[in-house]
């Protein structure tokens, strides 16, 4: 709502915009507000290599795979991420698009014990 202002300024805004739209009554009665900020794109690069490290760990212990993922292809999915404006909901989307898709043709394809992404396919 309001760059270059104070916390307190920028809450002010916040609950002015709510109260235009959900109306006085209606907000006046709304106990305690909490206002977030917005990710940083490393904030989406930590959640993103979390939930990496669960598909890793699934896979190992499901499959006996060890997966190993170029930092470079993290950046990457992560800037996607990042660009969506949508917090952190594109992240499962995008490890399901794109490296689980990957598990999923290196498992079908062969009996390898290891499986190495250095890129992203768009195919």
């Amino acid at each position: 709502v309001g760059f270059n202002c104070s916390v307190s300024e920028n809450n002010d805004k916040i609950l002015d915009q709510a109260k235009k739209i959900l109306g006085v009554e209606f907000v006046n009665r709304i106990d305690e507000t909490i206002i977030f900020k917005d990710f940083t794109l490393n904030n989406i690069k930590e959640m993103l290599k979390k939930e990496v490290s669960l598909l890793k760990n699934k896979i190992s212990k499901k499959h006996g795979i060890t997966l190993e993922i170029k930092e470079s292809v993290l950046d990457e999915l992560s800037n996607q991420a990042f660009e969506c404006k949508m917090g952190a909901r594109p992240i499962k989307k995008l490890i399901q698009q794109n490296i689980e898709t990957i598990i999923s043709r290196e498992i079908i394809k062969n009996e390898s014990k290891k499986i190495f992404i250095k890129k992203l396919n768009y195919t």
